[in-house]
């Protein structure tokens, strides 16, 4: 067997699997396992190297609204390898090869090698996957009375099935509540406030006494991805990522409710600031036709004579102020992300303060 990984995370599980000598082929980002980095590289970014993190972010940007892709395949060399199996994923385009164009190549390939997505849809099979941290044994001694136990099949019986089923139901509202309306110290942004820091659990998780356990649930049930340069807050470099959930009145944001954003002029931001709005149920950017999910201070924004600017979002675009315009979606509960590149000193020491989002009169 010839097998090719289109996914940098994938040469670790085949060869987990005793398959090293059958992956002939990885990504340009595959680094491990150290021995699978000299292996033919199969795709390409479409990003240039040397381009700075404002060039970068434009790129994705310009790239996702048009629905144009970030990495390629190179296809000679895939074609050289001859594969009879091909490992990659569906979820993201951001994160692998689109998946049309994965389809499109292997139609033209020999043989039309099957394509699998490594796309787990149970915690059993991420669990079987995954190595077992020493401070996630608790966890696992937890699951393992829900018949989830690492290295055995998960067979649950009709009654747990309704259980289990029932449970994802109340396992989500546990997780809404402990997000979307956070008690933890650290997410405090002012008093009197609606925006909370999102960024509330550090890189490792860890307090000197505990491990951070409510805010661990909280951003990882939000995003995913975290790192020091994400805490602008606390270590002033960096990005600040501050979210809210509720308007000015204490109400849930809604899609189907016109709402407006001041932002006071000198926003405390070195490089730029900006606002993104996401589904509640998704966490994803949130979709609508307009293919529009965020505005920035690099953008060509209609600004006060004060200097201050006025965000709007909304299912109604406001009449002479569409580049302030994100739109919404009825139905859609919504979120922002009002994030800060290197915070000033104003954000920091409190002296700029970011006002509520409002409903639009």
């Amino acid at each position: 067997m010839r097998i090719v990984s289109l996914l940098p995370s994938a040469p670790e599980i085949i060869c987990g699997l005793g398959l090293r000598d059958s992956l002939v082929g990885v990504t340009h980002e595959c680094d491990f396992p150290n021995d699978v980095a000299s292996l033919p590289k199969v795709t390409k970014t479409l990003i240039p190297h040397d381009a700075s993190s404002d060039e970068i972010d434009d790129l994705v940007r310009e790239r996702m609204e048009s629905e144009k892709a970030l990495y390629s395949l190179d296809m000679p060399v895939l074609e050289s390898l001859r594969p009879d199996l091909i490992v990659t994923q569906a979820l993201c385009d951001v994160c692998a090869v689109a998946e049309s164009e994965v389809q499109r190549a292997v139609s033209s390939l020999p043989g039309n090698p099957p394509v699998i997505n490594l796309e787990p849809t149970r915690l059993a099979d991420v669990l079987e996957r995954e190595p077992v941290a020493e401070r996630d044994r608790f966890f696992m001694a937890m699951l393992k009375e829900l018949g989830i136990e690492k290295g055995k099949p998960f067979k649950p019986t009709e009654q747990q099935k309704k259980i289990l089923t029932e449970a994802t139901l109340v396992g989500e509202a546990m997780a809404k509540a402990n997000d979307f309306a956070k008690r933890m110290e650290d997410a405090h942004y002012v008093d009197g406030s609606h925006w909370d820091f999102a960024t509330v659990a550090y890189p490792d998780q860890r307090e000197e006494y505990y491990e951070q356990l409510d805010e661990r649930a909280a951003w990882l049930y939000e995003a995913v991805t975290n790192d020091p340069a994400m805490h602008g807050q606390r270590t002033g470099e960096g990005q600040v990522y501050m979210a809210a959930y509720k308007d000015k009145d204490g109400d849930w944001l809604d899609g189907g409710v016109n709402y407006v954003l001041h932002v006071p002029p000198d926003a405390p931001a070195k490089t730029f600031w900006s606002i993104t709005l996401y589904d509640v149920d998704t966490r994803c950017l949130l979709q609508n036709e307009q293919k529009i999910a965020d505005r920035s201070s690099r953008m060509d924004l209609i600004k006060n004579s004060d200097g201050s600017v006025d965000i709007y979002m909304g299912p109604d675009a406001p009449k002479g102020k569409e580049q302030n315009w994100i739109p919404t979606v009825a139905g859609k509960a919504w979120f922002p992300y009002f994030r800060f590149y290197s915070p000033k000193q104003a954000f920091l020491d409190r002296t700029w303060i970011l006002p509520d989002i409002e409903k639009a009169k």
